[in-house]
Parts: C-alpha cells; structure tokens; sequence
C-alpha cells in the first residue's frame, strides 16, 4: 500500500518532470508554495470537510501572502479512471458536495455565475 507521503512525493517528481507543461506549478513548487492535500476515494463524501478545510487554510494563507504562484492540489488515489465520464461523475459529485458544505458557513458570491455553462463561472 502507497501511503500519503509517497503519493505527495510521486506528484512533486510529477511536476519537476521536464515534460510536466504548467511553469506556475513548477515555479509554486520552487517556492515553497505547493500545497498538496492526498484524500481517499474520489467517489467517497468522507474526506469532503477536510478538503474544504485544506481549501481554506490555502486561502488565508495565499490571501496574506506578497508572493506570487500559489497552487493548491487535492490528489485522490482511488479509484483507478477508466474513462473521462467517470472522472466527470466523481469530480462534480465532490464539487457540488464541497459547494453544500461551503454554503452551510458562507453566503454564495454574487459576483460569479453558479454552474460550468455561464460565462463567468467559477468554483
């Protein structure tokens, strides 16, 4: 069995890869500004409020922040993607589960569109 920290680890050698394309995410990563969060099974509810948590805390801290490429990553293990339907079906299902908890504390912001087909969406 993998454990948390040598998933973490596999993604950071990920992003170092010279194929890997994102130089924000290389740069966040130099800098000390990659925050990796490792969950469960993506299809699973019982890790939500610690993500929302993990997403939180990366916002106060970037928030507070001078510094520039802040990136944020949640990385689910389980369960293997066979096709870009599943990978959709999990992704929206923890989307709109992390958006209800979000809702119990905060006032959903106006100053966006609230679903993927509106032009100025945002999560």
């Amino acid at each position: 069995m993998t454990t948390d920290f040598e998933i973490k680890e596999d993604w950071l050698a990920h992003i170092e890869n010279t194929e890997f394309p994102c130089v924000a995410a290389k740069a966040a990563l130099v800098k000390e500004q990659l925050n990796v969060m490792v969950a469960g099974h993506m299809a699973c509810p019982k890790d939500d409020r610690a993500i929302l948590d993990f997403i939180y805390n990366f916002t106060d801290n970037y928030c507070k922040s001078d510094k520039m490429f802040h990136s944020a990553v949640v990385i689910f293990p389980q369960p293997e993607i066979y096709s870009e339907q599943m990978f959709s079906q999990f992704f929206w299902s923890r989307l709109q589960a992390l958006s209800d908890l979000d809702a119990v504390d905060y006032e959903y912001d106006h100053r966006v569109d609230p679903g993927p087909a509106f032009r100025k969406f945002q999560f």
